[in-house]
């Protein structure tokens, strides 16, 4: 078991990966040491010594007699793919830009299935989901936008700011801060937040700061009179009227722009449209990775946490898309 307060090595390379990971043994020890970074714990009497089984991959409590698994209760309980074929598809989430589509999962890590592959991917989603309360934004300023995402099928129906079959709103914050070393100035970004949302108003679009920036911060936006409200919840409102002026749009919100061209690129670009059902699930992988990117290589071992220690109950209706 891994020491405490030393995280496991994540591989920079695919050679690393192999070689950490040759077989579901050296897979699970690496798990184990992430899911009990300070010692096995009992999840019934929360002793925290066991034997490791010679002829199953559980650990048995000396207090209680429990055996438990590294895996159990969390996405990978009860799986029948090889240990493997999870890490390496979490390896590959951390490690591209753009993700890594079912399909492609599908043939590099060999899965039997279309449909396992896509499974397996929405669960790790599925648990990269950011809390409310884990932080708030804050910055020299904090850019708020929202956009509407087209998914599969032709656009049709309503127009403007209403919805037409298979679109969605999104929308995000994102921390901007303003930098400077010597005569050279600009601007960086720091973490963000998004939501899918299914109107522009005033409640939903206001309830969306509060939950994402902290009470005081300056929250610049553009015209839209939805968000005049944060005022008087408690937030400086610096607002400019685009009237459809893109490049404008770009100088008073560069950060929260960049972030949606990203965010498009992504979904265009890996999985060539999504159903805008799971919509929600791709944009928990696409934030959690965006505000961990300063990690790098690590970030694998970030993503490997949250799978293993993060609780999980079975979605009903969990099925793979047509594509994606």
């Amino acid at each position: 078991m891994t020491p405490a307060a030393q995280h496991p090595a994540s591989p920079s390379n695919f050679r690393e990966f192999h070689a950490m990971f040759p077989d579901d043994d050296h897979c699970i020890e690496y798990l184990a040491a992430w899911r009990w970074p300070d010692g096995f714990v009992c999840p019934r009497c929360s002793g925290r010594t066991a034997d490791r089984l010679k002829c199953r991959p559980l650990w048995e409590c000396r207090g209680c007699g429990r055996q438990t698994s590294a895996t159990a209760g969390t996405v990978m309980h009860r799986t029948r793919l090889p240990l493997s074929r999870w890490l390496y598809a979490i390896w590959q989430i951390a490690v591209r830009k753009v993700s890594i589509s079912a399909k492609q999962l599908q043939q590099e890590a060999g899965i039997g299935s279309y449909g396992s592959a896509w499974a397996l991917l929405h669960k790790v989603r599925l648990v990269l989901e950011e809390h409310d309360d884990a932080w708030l934004l804050h910055g020299d300023a904090v850019e708020v936008d929202e956009t509407k995402i087209f998914g599969r099928g032709r656009p049709g129906g309503r127009i403007g700011r209403g919805l037409s079959v298979g679109s969605a709103w999104i929308v995000a914050a994102v921390e901007r801060y303003e930098r400077s070393r010597g005569s050279k100035t600009w601007q960086a970004s720091g973490s963000a937040r998004v939501e899918v949302i299914h109107d522009t108003t005033t409640t939903t679009l206001c309830g969306f700061v509060e939950r994402s920036a902290e009470r005081g911060s300056l929250v610049v936006t553009d015209g839209w009179p939805a968000y005049n409200d944060i005022v008087t919840r408690g937030y400086v409102h610096e607002a400019t009227v685009l009237r459809k002026n893109h490049q404008l749009a770009k100088t008073v919100q560069p950060k929260v722009h960049l972030f949606f061209s990203n965010l498009k690129a992504l979904l265009v670009g890996t999985f060539h449209g999504i159903d805008v059902a799971y919509m929600g699930r791709y944009l928990n992988e696409f934030l959690y990775r965006f505000n961990r990117r300063h990690l790098g290589a690590r970030l694998f071992g970030y993503l490997v946490r949250r799978v293993i220690q993060g609780r999980w109950t079975s979605i009903p209706g969990l099925h793979p898309e047509s594509a994606g």
